[in-house]
C-alpha cells in the first residue's frame, strides 16, 4: 500500500457508518483485555452509527480514505479561547481499521490532524488512553506525545486507569 494513495478529508453523512463499524470493531479487537467482555460485546453498530449522526458534528472527524474506502477515522475538539487538560485542542478518538495498523495509516491521519491544528494557531494537544492499551501508548510516544496526567474512564460503574499525553503544536 502506497501512503500517498490515501486521501484525508472531513467526514460526511455517507461516512457515519463505516466510522461506526471502524469504532465497533476497534474496540472489540483491541480492547479485549482491557474492558469488560459483557460491555464490549453489547456494543453496535446502530448504536454507534445512531450517536456519530445525532450527538457528533462531522466538521470534527477527518476519515482516511484509500480506493474510496473509508480505512482510518479521527474525531477531534477544538476549545477555541479555552482549555481543558491545559491544552486547547484534543484527539477524541482515533482508530484504524485492523487490517492497515501497523502500515502508517494511523501516523499519517494523526499527523494531518496535528498540521490541522497548528494551521489554526493551537497550541498543546491532549489525548487520553487507556493505560493498558500499550501499542497505543508507544505509537502516541512516537509521534511526540508526552505522559502527562493518569486519570480514569467510568464505564457502566467501572473505572478504568487512562493516561493523557500532550502534543506540544508550536
Amino acid at each position: 500500500m502506497k501512503l500517498e494513495k490515501i486521501n484525508i478529508r472531513p467526514a460526511t453523512k455517507e461516512d457515519i457508518e463505516k466510522i461506526a463499524i471502524i469504532k465497533v470493531d476497534g474496540w472489540k479487537n483491541t480492547y479485549q483485555d482491557i474492558i469488560d467482555l459483557n460491555y464490549l460485546n453489547k456494543m453496535s453498530y446502530e448504536e454507534q452509527t445512531n450517536k456519530y449522526s445525532s450527538s457528533y458534528d462531522l466538521n470534527t472527524i477527518f476519515v482516511a480514505e484509500l480506493n474510496n474506502e473509508v480505512i482510518a477515522f479521527c474525531r477531534v475538539c477544538d476549545y477555541g479561547q479555552n482549555t481543558y487538560q491545559d491544552a486547547d485542542c484534543e484527539i477524541r478518538e482515533i482508530y484504524v481499521k485492523s487490517e492497515y495498523k501497523h502500515m502508517g495509516v494511523g501516523s499519517k491521519i494523526f499527523s494531518y490532524v496535528l498540521n490541522y491544528f497548528r494551521s489554526n494557531n493551537k497550541q498543546k494537544l491532549y489525548l487520553g488512553v487507556f493505560e493498558k492499551n500499550d501499542s497505543a501508548r508507544k505509537f502516541y510516544e512516537k509521534m511526540g506525545g508526552i505522559a502527562n496526567k493518569k486519570s480514569y474512564l467510568e464505564i457502566n460503574g467501572v473505572k478504568y486507569p487512562t493516561i493523557s499525553y500532550i502534543f506540544k503544536l508550536t
